[in-house]
């Protein structure tokens, strides 16, 4: 996992260095080139075939200019040689029709190094915008592996035992507000740039690409206002068992805490026993990881239960343990199938976000004895 993370960070990374590189190399190119007569010699619509069989189209123009008395000849039609649709393309042909006089633009650095339309493409925008949705993907799974240590049940005073959370609340919230900040501020900064530099009309692939990256980015920012405002109503839950060891075929009694921090009414709450299944399959040569519940067994601990600020709602529910499925798949197993189990609690909280909260659970066979792990 952590090489997975790795990859998912670094060559995003590297594919915004060169997105930004882009940009800025279009900028400077558009901003510092002096402009400049010049005679258009040839332009056409050039046609590139991929291996794959996909074609895309770029301008093939060449024109004369000259500076200092010096004669030079340039073949480039924007600032970054760039293909596209070919309607897209024979608009720009359109523009530079043979023997007609227009200006360019030269390096004056570098007279020979010139282009002939200032126009700002949105695609080097596009390849800093892209690697965003790899780099959401590799802080999830990042967050996800926060949950892989299992530590035992923790002994209490009064002879419970408590099992902690994979996530709280608080910790979910900040994950989604990272990300939609990330996102929406890496989206406002890019396609503001844009927006600001190039002049209409706009291309319409940067018009699109600008709305669906704000819808997607207002996903995690609704995520994150779900988690704040379920922090302003409850805290987590706090589930407690009988026993620290969980044993294929056992019984285990869960009381469940859930602190009140403003006036609701818990419509229904469910203790959830669930083993989940991680599993490989194969098709076509290649092969994909999936999830399923293979085991679950909910029951409703609570219902109509009004509370006021500062109160805790309780209840108290026993759970057995099925003697016929898999134990807790230990981190020193290699291969798949692979099984989870977790004490699952959900409370539905009318006007409100509701509360979820799991509880991972190490489940051993009776001649194995059980102590916190990695899973």
């Amino acid at each position: 996992m952590r090489i997975f993370i790795a990859i998912f960070t670094l060559i995003p990374l590297l594919f915004m260095g060169v997105g930004i590189g882009g940009v800025w190399h279009q900028h400077r190119k558009i901003t510092s080139f002096l402009p400049v007569r010049a005679t258009v010699i040839s332009a056409e619509v050039q046609s590139h075939t991929s291996s794959k069989g996909s074609t895309s189209c770029s301008p093939e123009v060449r024109y004369s200019y000259e500076v200092s008395g010096r004669t030079f000849s340039g073949d480039k039609a924007l600032p970054l040689g760039i293909s596209g649709d070919r309607g897209w393309v024979e608009e720009i042909v359109k523009r530079c029709r043979p023997g007609k006089t227009r200006e360019a633009y030269f390096n004056p650095a570098d007279p020979a190094d010139s282009f002939l339309i200032k126009h700002y493409s949105f695609f080097p925008y596009f390849f800093v915008l892209f690697p965003l949705i790899f780099l959401a993907v590799a802080a999830g799974v990042g967050f996800g592996m926060r949950s892989r240590t299992i530590p035992p049940p923790a002994a209490q005073s009064d002879g419970w035992f408590e099992v902690k959370p994979a996530f709280s609340v608080a910790a979910r919230g900040q994950l989604w507000l990272t990300v939609a900040g990330v996102w929406l501020g890496v989206c406002g900064l890019v396609c503001g740039h844009y927006f600001v530099v190039a002049t209409s009309p706009y291309e319409m692939f940067a018009i699109i690409g600008s709305l669906v990256y704000g819808v997607i980015g207002c996903v995690p920012l609704g995520m994150a206002i779900y988690f704040i405002l379920l922090g302003r109503r409850v805290t987590d839950a706090r589930v407690f068992v009988n026993t620290p060891r969980f044993l294929l075929g056992g019984n285990v009694t869960v009381l469940v805490q859930q602190p009140v921090l403003a006036d609701l009414e818990v419509k229904e709450m469910k203790v959830s026993l669930v083993c989940r299944e991680t599993y490989k399959t194969q098709s076509g040569g290649k092969s994909s990881i999936g999830t399923r519940d293979c085991f679950r067994e909910d029951a409703v601990v609570m219902q109509n239960q009004r509370a006021r600020p500062r109160e805790t709602l309780s209840a108290t529910h026993e759970l057995q343990i099925p003697p016929g499925h898999l134990p807790t798949t230990w981190p020193g197993e290699k291969g798949y199938p692979r099984y989870d189990w977790l004490i699952e609690v959900k409370a539905d909280i009318p006007h409100s976000p509701d509360y979820q909260g799991k509880f991972p659970i190490i489940v051993v066979s009776p001649a194995i004895p059980s102590s916190g792990a990695t899973a």
